[in-house]
């Protein structure tokens, strides 16, 4: 019996300590960049008010900024941003558009990630 509880005990403390820990929203606000090695930087500039920037500068050193307000759905891990703006195919400019979009926030290895696309590893993490 006694070995049944300590292996039971261990299991537990070993769920609780590798499970990663649950984004808050003070974990939000800071500055992301796309984690990918495109020929532009692509960044959002979260703040604490509820508003942020989406800044994109292409390989032409032109860029493309576009603003709107930020909510955090604690319970669902989901970060929704309003009027996002988003590339089409390719990053074409022309086919472009803007509307909401909503991302799960991960903490993994203590870095704050908005997911973009899971099946291909695509995210925004947290630099600062």
């Amino acid at each position: 019996m006694k070995v049944h509880i300590f292996i039971s005990s261990f299991f537990c403390l070993a769920l609780t300590t590798n499970c990663a820990r649950k984004p808050t929203r003070d974990d939000i606000a800071g500055h992301y960049v796309f984690n990918t090695l495109y020929s532009f930087t692509d960044s959002i500039f979260v703040f604490q008010d509820s508003t942020y920037i989406h800044k994109y500068t292409f390989e032409d050193d032109s860029s493309f900024v576009s603003h709107g307000t930020w909510d955090f759905e604690e319970k669902n891990r989901e970060v929704m941003f309003t009027e996002f703006f988003y590339f089409g195919d390719n990053f074409n400019r022309l086919s472009s558009g803007h509307g909401y979009w909503i991302s799960r926030v991960y903490i993994v290895d203590e870095q704050v990630r908005f997911n973009y696309a899971e099946e291909d590893n695509k995210y925004y993490w947290k630099i600062r």
